[in-house]
Order: C-alpha cells, then sequence, then structure tokens
C-alpha cells in the first residue's frame, strides 16, 4: 500500500505545478481519472469553469486600487470612496462570504472534478474522501513555511482596505491630513492586540 501512494504522488508531482485551468492540472485530473477506473471505481468527471490566475494576482489588484484611490482623494473626489470601497468589499466577498466573485473580474478557464464512488447498495452510511486536483501557480501565500499564516495575511489585508476606506472617506470629506495622521495612529493602536490575538491563534 505504501508503495502504491508513492507511485501516486510521483506520479501527481511530475508537471511543474497543477495551476487551475492549466493544461497540466488537465493532465492530472486524467491520471487521476484513469487511476480510480483502474482500481475499481465508478468514475464520473463534473465541469466547471474558474479564475485563471495565481492569487498574488488578488493583493495586486487591491494595490492598485488603494493607492488610485489615495491620489483620487486628493483633489476631493468622491470617486475616490467607491474605488476605496471595492477592494474590502471584494476581500469580505471572497473569503468571507464565499462568493465566487474572483468569476466576474479574471479571465476564467475550463476545470474539473473528478468523482469516484463505490457501489455498494448494501451500505448503511456514505463516506467522503475529497481533495485538490490543482495547485497554486507560485504564489508564496502557498509556501510550506508561510502556509500557516494565509489566514491571519486575509485578516491583515482586509482589516487594512478598511482603514484606507475610512481615510479616504474622511479626506474626502475635508479632514486635514494632521488629523488623518493621527486618526491613522490610532488606528494601528487599536489593530494591533487584535492582530497579535490573531497570530498567537493561529500559531498555537
Amino acid at each position: 500500500m505504501t508503495t502504491r501512494i508513492k507511485e501516486y504522488l510521483k506520479a501527481l508531482c511530475q508537471w511543474p505545478h497543477r495551476g487551475t485551468t492549466t493544461g497540466y492540472e488537465h493532465r492530472a485530473a486524467d491520471y487521476v481519472r484513469d487511476m480510480l477506473g483502474t482500481i475499481g471505481y465508478e468514475v464520473e468527471e463534473e465541469n466547471f469553469t474558474a479564475p485563471d490566475g495565481a492569487l498574488y494576482r488578488t493583493f495586486i489588484m487591491i494595490a492598485i486600487c488603494e493607492l488610485a484611490a489615495a491620489a483620487v482623494s486628493m483633489a476631493g473626489s468622491a470617486a475616490a470612496i467607491i474605488i476605496a470601497a471595492f477592494p474590502f468589499f471584494y476581500l469580505f466577498a471572497k473569503f468571507y462570504l464565499m462568493w465566487p466573485i474572483d468569476n466576474l473580474i479574471f479571465p476564467t478557464g475550463k476545470s474539473r472534478n473528478v468523482i469516484g464512488r463505490v457501489k455498494n447498495p448494501d451500505a448503511k452510511k456514505t463516506v467522503i474522501l475529497s481533495a485538490h486536483i490543482d495547485s497554486q501557480l507560485g504564489s508564496f501565500l502557498f509556501d510550506e513555511k508561510w502556509l500557516k499564516y494565509h489566514d491571519l495575511f486575509t485578516r491583515v489585508t482586509l482589516l487594512g482596505s478598511l482603514v484606507m476606506l475610512l481615510t479616504v472617506s474622511l479626506r474626502v470629506f475635508g479632514v486635514s491630513a494632521g488629523w488623518l495622521s493621527f486618526l491613522q495612529f490610532l488606528s494601528a493602536l487599536s489593530l494591533a492586540p487584535i492582530l497579535y490575538l490573531f497570530t498567537k491563534a493561529e500559531l498555537t
């Protein structure tokens, strides 16, 4: 059994990556389909569309929006509030409401699930095992040493985008730069203990 598992893992790691919607992902799905069929499973494939980019594109897009909002706010334009609001609501929808919002923003491609079933009409319970076939194209957030900080990174980004939205809004409504700096300082102080608690929770 151990030898067989090693063979499966070696086969799935033969490609540079298994990025979502890429040819490598499709080859990996073909391998899983054929492997499950060989060992006696009833195999079904489920097609769907998914974003074809790496995770870091999300944060590049957010950074551009934040910079644009900061620039427009200097002119006192209300459009800055809309620009600054986008990263916050995008992150909230993506990571907390779990909406497939990326499908509306980034290019999409074809992907699929491979489902293997064991027919047993006498079974009283159903056991479901699931795993990803795909992998990231290379975001540092999915490196093994950084993976445990992923949720923390998401929370920090969400909180940062909220602070940015509030700062830009106040700037548009005429609050002076001096007061904004003071408010940002207070925001940093208030966020520090929250981030500490998050970090402590993530590492324990």
